[in-house]
């Protein structure tokens, strides 16, 4: 299958809302669904005051131990962990209370759109790098900056007027074979 095609159909994401957590601002958990299951993606907070905050029946904990953010997730009396250094570029991640794990998410976004050749408004709206369309495909990638919220930036998407849909993306984890 085709890295495109793999894209298209492994990733497709619909954001919902989620009660009063769900708020504009990038320091809330945004809560999102793919394929059907429902996922809670991680602020990136500027500071290093801890914080926590509950999101459905998942308890969601963030702070800074030794030089990494972490993240942890609190479900059906199970603790899960995420760790990102402080030093670097940031890194986003989610986390599937159903696979009961954290996943990365990327700073791209693919978009699926009614004209593609108007992909540079989209660019423009989103606050992206820069965008790239695949029209015989159905979508197009646009590139975000680091500090950008991939979900929010998303769920503002959807209500333009040439914007049909638009998947935040998961960071495929490297496989080996045996």
């Amino acid at each position: 299958m085709m890295v495109g095609q793999r894209l298209a159909a492994g990733l497709a994401l619909v954001l919902v809302g989620c009660g009063a957590i769900a708020e504009e601002r990038d320091e809330a958990v945004l809560a999102a669904t793919i394929d059907e299951r429902r996922l809670l993606v991680m602020p990136l907070p500027e500071d290093t005051a801890p914080r926590a905050m509950t999101v459905d029946d998942v308890r969601i904990e963030i702070a800074v131990e030794k030089g990494f953010r972490v993240y942890r997730a609190r479900h059906k009396g199970r603790t899960h962990t995420a760790h990102a250094p402080i030093e670097g570029p940031p890194r986003r991640f989610v986390f599937d209370p159903e696979r009961e794990r954290f996943a990365e998410v990327t700073s791209t976004l693919l978009v699926r759109m009614t004209d593609y050749d108007r992909l540079d408004e989209i660019v423009i709206a989103a606050g992206a790098i820069a965008g790239k369309s695949y029209p015989a495909l159905g979508w197009a990638l646009l590139q975000l900056p680091p500090e950008a919220n991939p979900a929010a930036v998303a769920r503002t998407l959807t209500e333009h007027e040439l914007v049909t849909g638009a998947d935040i993306q998961l960071r495929s984890p490297i496989r080996v074979p045996l």
